[in-house]
């Protein structure tokens, strides 16, 4: 199975045992402008997603993608366990937090973004 585009890279750099961003983005929506974390665009979920292990992944999505390739991508992705895994969407500037080290928690309360996630997202902290 193939990496999507922009996996490559992030991919050379972590079997040479080089540093990675704070953050994966992988971008539902096309390449986004001026952003400073690695960008990995998808355009489906069929991919090998094993660069992503230990990471912190968060899928950039708007209120047009698919419900089912939203679903579909962050699935692929949770199974090779991220450190980290969210869901953003851009054009609301809202969010789920799907896991991190590990844990998955059940209840929707506990995975919607706060207030302060929020405000980090847009930028305002």
């Amino acid at each position: 199975m193939k990496l999507p585009y922009g996996g490559q890279e992030i991919a050379d750099l972590r079997s040479i045992g080089k540093a990675h961003a704070d953050m994966v983005l992988v971008s539902l929506i096309g390449s986004l402008k001026n952003e400073s974390n690695p960008v990995v665009v998808a355009f489906h979920a069929d991919y090998d997603w094993l660069f992503l292990t230990g990471l912190n992944v968060m899928i950039v999505c708007n209120m047009e993608t698919d419900k089912a390739k939203i679903i579909a991508v962050r699935d692929a992705i949770h199974k090779v366990i991220p450190d980290y895994l969210g869901i953003v969407w851009a054009d609301k500037c809202d969010g789920l937090n799907i896991s991190w080290g590990g844990y998955t928690p059940k209840a929707p309360e506990i995975r919607r973004w706060s207030k302060a996630d929020k405000r980090e997202w847009s930028g305002e902290e």
